[in-house]
Formats: C-alpha cells, sequence, structure tokens
C-alpha cells in the first residue's frame, strides 16, 4: 500500500497530481499503450530514505576524502571508514568493504539502504529497509528482517547473523515487537514530514552498533593472536 497521502509534502501532494491527470487523459482518449506508470511511491519512499540516512550521518561525521567503491557517501572516524550503499546487489559472493558475503534466501539481494564499518581487516553492515505500507503487523516486520539477518552470510562463515542490525522505515504506525532490541530489529515510524527525530535516534543506534561490532571483532581476532 502507499504512504497515507496526508504525509506527502505539498510539493510533491501537486506533482501526484498532475501525474495522475496525465494518467486520466491517456486513458481517456485511448493513448499510451503499454506506458509505464508515471509515479512509484515505493521508489520515491526508498529515495527518501537514502538521502535522509545521508542527511543524519553527515550531521554527526565528517566526510571522507575520497568515496569507497560501490558507496555513494563516505565518512571517517576513529580511523573507521563509514560508507553508505543504496540497494547493493547481494549475490552469490559480494564484497563489501573488507568482507565477502552471500545471499542464502534468493540469488540476489537487495537491502534498500545499507550502512558499513570498515577498519583494518573488519567490516560490519546495518541494512535501514524502507516499507512504504500502510499498515505492518509484527510478524511482518519480524520476517521482512528475517530476510536479511538470516538471508546474508559471510562468505566461508555460518555465523548468524552476519550482519549487526536491520531498521524498517516505514509510515506505518508501530507494531507491537517483543523483545526486538535483543532481535537485533529496529523499527522507524518514519515520513518525509514526520519522524525526524526517530530517523535520528535510529541513524545514532546504528553507527553505534557498527562501532561496537568493529570493537568486538578485533578483540576476538587479537585473542586468536
Amino acid at each position: 500500500a502507499d504512504p497515507d497521502p496526508s504525509s506527502w509534502p505539498p510539493a510533491f501532494t501537486r506533482f501526484a497530481a498532475a501525474c495522475m491527470r496525465v494518467l486520466t487523459e491517456l486513458l481517456a482518449r485511448q493513448r499510451g499503450d503499454q506506458a509505464v506508470p508515471l509515479l512509484d511511491t515505493d521508489e520515491l519512499f526508498e529515495a527518501w530514505l537514502a538521502v535522509t540516512v545521508r542527511d543524519r550521518v553527515s550531521e554527526r561525521l565528517e566526510l571522507a576524502a575520497s568515496v569507497s567503491e560501490g558507496a555513494i557517501a563516505s565518512w571517517e572516524i576513529d580511523a573507521m571508514t563509514i560508507d553508505l550503499r543504496v540497494k547493493p546487489a547481494v549475490g552469490r559472493s559480494t564484497g563489501i568493504g573488507q568482507d565477502t558475503f552471500r545471499a542464502l534466501v534468493a540469488s540476489t539481494l537487495l537491502p534498500d539502504v545499507v550502512l558499513t564499518a570498515t577498519r583494518g581487516d573488519f567490516t560490519e553492515v546495518a541494512v535501514l529497509d524502507a516499507k512504504a505500507w500502510a499498515k505492518m503487523l509484527p510478524e511482518d516486520v519480524l520476517s521482512e528482517s528475517a530476510k536479511y539477518l538470516y538471508g546474508i552470510r559471510r562468505v566461508g562463515s555460518d555465523r548468524v547473523p552476519a550482519i549487526t542490525s536491520v531498521h524498517i522505515v516505514s509510515c506505518a504506525a508501530r507494531p507491537q515487537l517483543p523483545s526486538a532490541a535483543d532481535a537485533k530489529i529496529g523499527f522507524v515510524h518514519a515520513t518525509p514530514t514526520a519522524g525526524e527525530a526517530e530517523m535520528k535516534s535510529a541513524v545514532e543506534d546504528v553507527l553505534a552498533a557498527l562501532a561496537s561490532a568493529i570493537e568486538r571483532r578485533e578483540q576476538e581476532a587479537s585473542l586468536l593472536t
């Protein structure tokens, strides 16, 4: 389902109305056969999420001198590189930072927004997935999150989960999620005109979790040596 129109910014509302008028005219005149839709709110919601995450991270961190391969933006903090990727295709063997990941539940997984942290030989991954749904039940959030938490593994390792967290970002009302934090699952109720504080808090939680995961892997590696 599309986001509730009450959440749309005025400029977007005018744009949507213009698209609807054009489609109506094409239908009325029996023209535009096999034409593609002029409007896809799912893709717009995904694009909004990517821009919002980029802006929230930029408020916290300094941009890196160069952008990492495959990323649309990179930042530096504590000798660690934070990268933002949009719809990275995770297949049977996909390099992200210093690690290689593989998809188990499909030939290719396309998480909407991915934040990664890389320091030395270690890379940690967090997913933020946009869901422009009018309603989400607890089982919807759990199933959509599990697709990434348990459907992505590191090549050469079956350790689960291989990523630090999944945050579902939706215009739907927040469902009741038991022990969501322990399950590495987050839910963010946000739209282009609401939920700014919740979105900011979610990005801060993701950055903290990525840094903590990197430190944990470094400590585990030092014990082995």
